[in-house]
């Protein structure tokens, strides 16, 4: 949200073309993550987005979370320094690493913290790939516009390989309350429906737009 009140930003615009698409209009209310859980189970809203596991036990709570707007969480590693790591394809498997994460993102460091890893904070992409070519931490955590911006922003560092993990304890995306199913598998047909067209593809693009380092492109 800008000075002026006005929403922006990846989601919001990805979300807003899909439900207009499909004959919805979108009401945004953005407010404090605990705010946002809060209004979900008051039905205050409908929808939310963001990574739903930061509640605990999330997965004893009724309600539908939708992984088709995932976002894939992407760890870099130094395969000079460490080879083996390519070998890790979950989370659990960093118990006891040290992992840089960018300072500000709260609900990215619990889950670090709570997979069993050490997290270390840092300013800027600049201090990530330092940390990772010193080898004084093993793992950098980044989500995917992040991953591109770094890459885009250091290319020789070729020893820094990313890799996804296959993650079961972080549901990102779009949460539904139950009572909502046919809000959701409207959502589901439509965005079927504009993938199959090419439209969502020219979505993506739109929404990546903002973000001047991404090669739109390359997706």
């Amino acid at each position: 949200m800008n000075k002026n009140k006005e929403v922006g930003g990846i989601a919001f615009i990805i979300i807003s073309e899909i439900f207009k698409s499909a004959g919805y209009k979108v009401k945004f209310n953005v407010v404090s993550y605990k705010r946002a859980v809060h209004n979900l189970f008051r039905n205050k809203d409908s929808i939310m987005t963001g990574i739903f596991s930061a509640i605990p036990n999330y997965e004893k709570i009724p309600l539908t979370q939708v992984g088709y707007m995932n976002f894939p969480t992407t760890y870099f590693y130094n395969a000079k320094i460490h080879p083996e790591y390519s070998k890790i394809t979950k989370i659990e498997e960093t118990r006891g690493k040290k992992v840089a994460v960018m300072g500000g993102t709260k609900i990215y460091e619990d889950v670090i913290t709570k997979s069993g890893g050490t997290l270390v904070k840092v300013s800027n992409d600049q201090k990530v790939f330092k940390r990772l070519n010193d080898g004084t931490v093993h793992f950098a955590h980044s989500a995917l516009v992040s991953t591109i911006q770094s890459m885009e922003k250091d290319p020789e560092n070729k020893d820094i390989t990313p890799f996804r993990f296959n993650i079961t304890n972080l549901v990102s995306g779009l949460v539904f309350r139950e009572d909502t199913n046919r809000i959701k598998d409207d959502f589901l047909l439509e965005i079927k429906k504009l993938h199959k067209n090419g439209i969502l593809r020219a979505i993506f693009k739109k929404a990546l737009l903002i973000i001047p380092s991404v090669n739109i492109d390359s997706l």
